[in-house]
């Protein structure tokens, strides 16, 4: 994401005459180091349209990976996200859904210094 915002960035500034961040703020990002929250972090993802209250249902909102999950992927990679719920594919899908449709009010990204960033692990 980084990349992809600087070569933006840059075109624009190229392209205007400009300086400077051309989005309000740095784009941050967090680390999933536990399985829990990589899972919430993918709960949550998935259940912004409806709390933003542009769909009712996940499956509605047709720029979402959840329905990837269900069917047969065509662009995510799913079977490790599935494996963390069961070794059955059944099972799995079945435990992903009633995952999703758990009620969730975990806040994402209020990166504070103490929280590990991605580019603090790859800096090293």
């Amino acid at each position: 994401m980084r990349r992809i915002s600087g070569s933006c960035v840059y075109w624009y500034n190229k392209k205007c005459e400009g300086i400077g961040n051309l989005f309000q703020d740095c784009f941050k990002s967090e680390f999933a180091e536990r399985d829990t929250y990589f899972l919430t972090s993918i709960r949550y993802i998935h259940q912004n349209p409806i709390k933003a209250g542009i769909v009712r249902n996940i499956k509605e909102y047709k720029w979402s990976s959840y329905r990837e999950y269900l069917e047969a992927a065509q662009i995510i990679d799913k079977e490790d996200v599935l494996k963390i719920f069961a070794k059955d594919n059944d099972l799995a899908i079945e435990l992903f859904i009633k995952y999703n449709k758990e009620s969730s009010n975990d806040k994402y990204l209020e990166i504070e210094d103490k929280k590990k960033k991605i580019s603090d692990i790859y800096s090293k």
